[in-house]
């Protein structure tokens, strides 16, 4: 099991579907071949994140998980969403 801290580059792209898209805070969890983080919360200040059609990027810092295998995640609330992320550990 893995203990230390590891950077991710995490991009979220929002589908360009009509209603896709929140105005909320983003919570996701990456599972990976050695540990899983904890819920991780991606703030949307001022609705500039998340929106239709949209590609965010974030770096960000969570447990070293290992390779990552599979990610959870939604908006907090409201319609819409519709991301498909992208992890990458740096």
């Amino acid at each position: 099991m893995f203990s230390s801290d590891s950077e991710y580059d995490v991009e979220f792209k929002t589908a360009a579907e009509e209603n896709a898209g929140t105005d909320a805070n983003v919570y996701f969890q990456m599972m990976g071949e050695e540990d899983e983080s904890q819920e991780i919360e991606l703030k949307n200040k001022g609705g500039g994140y998340f929106n239709r059609g949209q590609l965010d990027r974030f770096r960000i810092r969570a447990k070293d998980v290992g390779r990552v295998s599979e990610f959870h995640g939604g908006g907090g609330g409201g319609e819409g969403g519709g991301f498909a992320p992208l992890i990458r550990a740096i």
